[in-house]
């Protein structure tokens, strides 16, 4: 057999063909359906657990729901383990993802630490990456410049210019990068109510248990189905923004044009305060349908209102996941370092963690303290004497109040990567302030 060291003790390539090579379309498809299968597996068992947790354990419907939001916030979070794993010890190829968190608090704890123990330093010379472009922090966050501060070359660097003890300098780089991060924590946290908006899943079911399901005499479809109208309207909606809104306003404006990062995440936002003021108005109509028929005691009875209004809220969240949503990822690989691929991968990710634990705390709250006149809970087990619609309105107008704090963050950001005038690789850009 060949050495694959040639004499220059260079790696070769191996051959087209060979059968060392690894990867390629069927690893992807393999990766791909694999994915499917553990996303249905998830969907189906959450959407319905909310039924079988009040119907046979006769468990409460805010418990069952903080349950569920509990469940979620674990399945979005038990990822960052696994990737430190996989970096760790079995590799990514068995465990995919990246031992992200544990780099990001020991780069912030190296950084919230090197800092503190320089701040009384007036030295300028900065330690940084060899053939790194960045030889000198920037002045935002100067109070964390102090980490790659060079006190005694002798003691702190090596014959090759590598810091001696890592632990106790940084490099201008790793600054930077910590300063990216932090500056886009608060667009982020935007993101979070946003999120919670798309998981009124537990209450939506029983929302549509009650209401007339059929789309033929013989056909209904199953209560914890119309959550999938939700992954089908975000298709839709990309689709129709890709293939058929930008090539048309390019073409009416006679250049290529496109709406900004910012601009898609403040629309997602807008749009998911007016899915919960339409999903507010279509528990209103059901409730008060119940409450004439006179199924006010009886929460399991199916009423003559078709559970299709509910489609509304789906288009309309729909909508706001394929702006806010993708539009947060987007933004995140653009804004931070391409050092910090794996982070931005999973910020999003961290941000629906995040937004199970509020959404739990929240309905918490509204239980115990938001009641009607006959004291009964806004979320009562009860669907029909309860008001699900108040809360449904509550989060409507946090939503707004969300959107101009996202306002706030967005101006105080600045302008995004790469857009000097608004203009992007991918063509112009709208301004900010038309949105």
């Amino acid at each position: 057999m060949e050495d694959p060291l040639d004499h220059k003790g260079i790696i070769r390539e191996p051959l087209l063909g060979s059968s060392s090579k690894k990867g390629g379309v069927r690893a992807l498809i393999f990766i791909i359906v694999n994915e499917a299968f553990e996303r249905l597996a998830n969907y189906g068992l959450s959407t319905n657990l909310i039924l079988y947790l009040t119907r046979e354990y006769r468990i409460d419907a805010v418990n069952g729901a903080q349950i569920l939001y509990l469940h979620s916030a674990a399945t979005n979070f038990t990822p960052f383990i696994g990737a430190f794993l996989a970096d760790t010890y079995v590799g990514r190829f068995f465990m995919i993802g990246s031992g992200c968190i544990a780099c990001l608090l020991a780069l912030i704890y190296d950084i919230w630490s090197n800092s503190f123990k320089k701040r009384a330093s007036i030295d300028d010379v900065y330690h940084h990456r060899k053939g790194s472009k960045l030889v000198v922090p920037t002045e935002k966050l100067r109070f964390l410049n102090k980490a790659c501060v060079i006190r005694n070359p002798e003691e702190d660097l090596i014959s090759d210019g590598r810091a001696s003890n890592p632990w106790s300098l940084c490099t201008v780089d790793e600054v930077e990068e910590l300063k990216s991060l932090i500056k886009v924590i608060p667009i982020w946290s935007t993101g979070v109510l946003m999120s919670i908006n798309v998981l009124q899943h537990s209450f939506i079911v029983f929302q549509a248990s009650t209401m007339d399901r059929h789309i033929t005499s013989k056909f209904q479809v199953p209560a914890a189905s119309f959550t999938a109208f939700q992954l089908f309207s975000s298709v839709i909606w990309i689709a129709l923004y890709d293939r058929v809104a930008i090539p048309l306003a390019s073409k009416i404006r006679g250049k290529p044009t496109r709406l900004s990062l910012k601009q898609r995440i403040g629309i997602g936002i807008l749009s998911s305060s007016a899915a919960m003021a339409a999903l507010a108005i279509i528990e209103t109509a059901r409730r008060e349908t119940a409450i004439k028929d006179g199924f006010s005691d009886d929460p399991d009875a199916v009423l003559p209102i078709s559970a299709m209004w509910l489609l509304l809220y789906f288009f309309i969240t729909g909508f706001a996941e394929a702006f806010c949503g993708i539009g947060q990822n987007e933004f995140f690989y653009t804004e931070l370092p391409k050092t910090m691929s794996s982070v931005a991968s999973n910020l999003f990710e961290m941000g629906l963690s995040v937004s199970n634990l509020v959404a739990g705390l929240l309905v918490m709250i509204v239980r115990n303290f938001f009641k009607t006149k006959d004291q009964e809970s806004w979320l009562s087990s009860n669907i029909n004497k309860g008001h699900y619609d108040y809360y449904y309105w509550l989060l409507a107008g946090l939503s707004l109040v969300n959107f101009i704090y996202y306002r706030t963050c967005s101006k105080a950001y600045g302008p995004c990567k790469g857009q000097g005038g608004n203009a992007t690789d991918e063509g112009e850009a709208l301004t900010d302030e038309d949105s």
